[in-house]
């Protein structure tokens, strides 16, 4: 959806006419939402969430940060997992990839998993 804005110039002299224009920007941002991890075996895992697809995504697996997802990719494989272990997953909302460090967990959604044989 587009906001509009409306600028009008005052002076001494009077007001000037009024000029009207729509903008069009981007979301305000949000935390990522339905996260979910399937496909979990003894060393690997698939999340998937429900992302904005202007932001990129930051991955973090008991905190620390794994990798950052480009815009619009909401989907990762988690590998190298150690057999019947308990991970958290986090995704986060980022404005940038030079952000991961400065993130707010405020930003992000969690899941808890057990990796095992399926």
């Amino acid at each position: 959806r587009p906001l509009y804005i409306s600028v009008q110039t005052v002076s001494m002299v009077g007001e000037g006419r009024e000029s009207k224009a729509a903008v069009y920007g981007r979301q305000p941002i949000k935390a990522p939402e339905s996260v979910e991890v399937t496909n979990v075996t003894g060393d690997s895992a698939v999340i998937t969430f429900v992302g904005q697809p202007h932001y990129v995504h930051g991955v973090f697996l008991n905190g620390e940060h794994v990798t950052t997802l480009q815009p619009g990719i909401a989907m990762y494989m988690l590998k190298r997992l150690r057999d019947e272990t308990e991970y958290e997953i986090r995704i986060v909302t980022l404005q940038s990839e030079e952000s991961v460090s400065t993130c707010s967990f405020a930003l992000s959604q969690s899941r808890t998993f057990v990796t095992g044989s399926p």
